[in-house]
């Protein structure tokens, strides 16, 4: 036992001060030595705070790199406890390499503290909270005898989202974990697949039939909830990569285009051409690439489920940038904005043109048309 503890000692005095940490495992991303929720530093250390289900495995790495062979991660990078543990409050001692442990969620609000001693050894101070910070959603129901809140996690500004494995029977939505702001059904129905639903301030409980792997979306803007039971999209779809440090982001989640059959979109500022990403839920049950490091505004590729490689533009391009996600042909386009722009100026033998639907077009002719130009986009008109 005391050697094993010198060589652990001795492992985290030889790794160099960290750069970063991160916070990785099962709510982060399925210990993808690729993905993690980047700590914010501080004099006191890397902190992040946030809501870690139950039995739900987590740990720390100094850096991520996608693809990285495991066992070089987790002895170069990884800390972890020398046992599986609840993560009760408390300061808790991290190694470098075997063995292969970690924390164990307690479906709470917990402020995570990593430090560093003058000896180079690391260490983590856990602070869970009872009661989750004002603002928050949560469901309750006979699914747990009405005892306690399942959390929401907001994506957009008044946008909930959590995910059941299974439920059934009455249930609510409610604020701050208490009965002074709730939500239930506008009409008496029994939800029985997915489906859009409206919700009423202080309505009747939801009813529902046994559901499996089914996902709430609740839309306090519109005052709708949402039911989505299809496996390949029952979280929605974010774009995550480099520009997010591959962590969720609310603001790049894509939504589906009204009037469309499963067509979902999100509008970049811009693209900057090698910046990796993927399509990813969020808790990365599914994530999608096309393998393909060259693509091109315009042009449609198809999608890789659970493909290890990254995506990425071959061009960078000023304008906004709309990326379509087509679940029905399992496809991916950009296309530029065509609401974004409209000057219009003299060509050159180096313009590229395309339609509003963003397929390129070789002599356009009598239309409105988007043409690209040494990385400006615009919409014009070809008489």
């Amino acid at each position: 036992m005391k050697k094993t503890l010198l060589t652990l000692t001795a492992i985290a005095m030889m790794v160099q001060n960290a750069d970063a940490m991160y916070v990785i495992g099962n709510p982060f991303g399925k210990w993808d030595p690729g993905v993690g929720a980047k700590m914010e530093e501080t004099e006191n250390g890397w902190q992040w705070t946030g809501y870690i289900p139950f039995f739900s495995s987590f740990g720390f790495t100094t850096e991520l790199k996608p693809n990285m062979d495991w066992d070089t991660f987790n002895n170069d990078y990884r800390l972890s406890p020398t046992d599986f543990i609840n993560s009760e409050d408390g300061s808790y001692p991290l190694h470098f390499g075997q063995p292969e442990a970690a924390f164990m969620g307690l479906g709470k609000v917990c402020t995570l503290t990593v430090t560093k001693d003058e000896k180079g050894e690391y260490s983590v101070s856990v602070k869970n909270k009872e009661m989750p910070e004002e603002g928050t959603w949560g469901v309750i129901g006979d699914f747990n005898s009405w005892d306690y809140d399942n959390q929401m996690l907001e994506l957009n500004p008044n946008i909930w989202y959590t995910l059941f494995s299974s439920i059934e029977g009455n249930f609510k939505f409610r604020a701050n974990q208490n009965w002074n702001i709730q939500y239930g059904a506008a009409d008496s129905f029994t939800i029985s697949g997915a489906g859009q639903f409206p919700i009423l301030q202080d309505g009747d409980p939801f009813n529902c039939e046994e559901l499996n792997f089914v996902a709430f979306i609740l839309d306090l803007n519109s005052n709708q909830l949402t039911v989505k039971t299809d496996l390949s999209s029952v979280s929605p779809l974010a774009l995550r990569g480099e520009v997010t440090d591959w962590s969720w982001d609310g603001k790049y989640c894509m939504t589906e285009i009204p009037g469309s059959q499963y067509v979902y979109s999100v509008t970049l500022p811009s693209i900057q051409a090698g910046m990796k990403f993927k399509l990813a839920d969020l808790d990365w049950n599914y994530y999608y690439s096309t393998q393909n490091l060259e693509m091109k505004l315009g042009e449609t590729y198809g999608l890789t489920e659970r493909g290890w490689e990254n995506m990425a533009f071959a061009e960078s391009y000023d304008g906004p940038v709309i990326i379509q996600y087509d679940q029905l042909h399992n496809t991916i386009r950009a296309i530029a904005d065509p609401n974004a722009v409209e000057s219009i100026e003299a060509t050159d033998d180096k313009t590229i043109y395309y339609n509003l639907q963003g397929v390129k077009v070789e002599n356009p002719n009598n239309g409105v048309f988007i043409r690209v130009s040494n990385g400006k986009t615009e919409k014009v008109l070809m008489k």
